[in-house]
């Protein structure tokens, strides 16, 4: 963190085989068992660390329970799920899931959508490569189902009218926004208020609730695509560590700041996300 002048960094759980495998119950003691190991962490470094969640979501009930006691007891700034629930298709977009939601806002914590491993029956339709096992687990993984995940998640919670249903409810992705920047005028032609029978357009629902992550992706172009559709208030500086070198983010800050003015770089860097996780860094 030091060589790559971070001063603040945000802990979660990094395992795409989390506790929402496992039996609820069973489920809950293991997230339990992480967060707890997070807030070690964090209390070892309390100005250089802060933690999201891991909860049990394929639990609804039980994960409102560890959610609170994640804010309120130990001082987490948001939570962390990662693919579909539970690996089986199923997104945050079901009614079942409402009070869950609600919990958030209530709560005023954020929830990061980061991916997750990918449905056998999707891995196995999309990207199973014949004879070529390392294409076939890139494709489906980091190098595109991933990111293809995450979008169609965060776009069922829009088209769906559940951002609509929970309108303070705060949602980070990350990847520069895994792919969607680019869509966003295809989006708002092709999923209209006619066809959403909603009050606002996609692009609007979007930019109000999400916000979006660099995650190591250091790409300039990428960079400003990112700021010009989504707005500079909603990005978010962050260097996917330990996947991604902290090393690189001094050479990517200054390629930036030739591109960015300082009112805005501070936005990114720094302001954004003192803001949206109520920290100071």
């Amino acid at each position: 963190m030091d060589e790559g002048s971070i001063a603040m960094q945000i802990l979660s759980f990094g395992n795409a085989v989390n506790c929402m495998h496992a039996e609820p119950e069973l489920a809950l003691k293991i997230a339990q068992q992480i967060n707890d190991e997070l807030k070690k962490a964090v209390d070892a470094n309390p100005t250089r660390f802060r933690a999201f969640a891991e909860l049990p979501f394929h639990a609804p009930s039980l994960a409102v329970e560890e959610l609170r006691r994640c804010v309120k007891e130990l001082g987490f700034v948001g939570a962390m799920v990662a693919g579909s629930i539970g690996g089986t298709g199923k997104f945050l977009d079901a009614p079942e899931f409402d009070d869950l939601l609600s919990e958030f806002e209530a709560l005023d914590v954020p929830l990061y959508l980061h991916p997750g491993i990918p449905p056998e029956s999707v891995a196995n339709a999309y990207y199973d490569v014949p004879g070529k096992p390392a294409v076939s687990t890139a494709l489906g993984a980091m190098a595109w189902g991933w990111h293809s995940e995450v979008a169609i998640h965060v776009l069922r919670l829009a088209a769906s009218g559940t951002l609509e249903r929970h309108p303070e409810l705060k949602i980070v992705i990350g990847h520069q926004g895994e792919m969607l920047p680019m869509m966003m005028h295809r989006l708002d032609g092709a999923l209209g208020l006619k066809t959403t029978q909603l009050t606002r357009n996609i692009g609007e629902t979007l930019r109000s609730q999400v916000w979006v992550a660099i995650s190591g992706m250091f790409s300039l172009p990428i960079t400003q695509v990112t700021i010009q559709t989504w707005g500079v208030d909603r990005v978010l500086f962050a260097n996917d560590y330990p996947y991604v070198d902290a090393q690189r983010v001094p050479a990517f800050v200054a390629a930036l700041n030739d591109v960015v003015g300082p009112s805005d770089m501070r936005k990114i860097l720094q302001t954004n996300s003192e803001s949206l996780f109520k920290l100071k860094a």
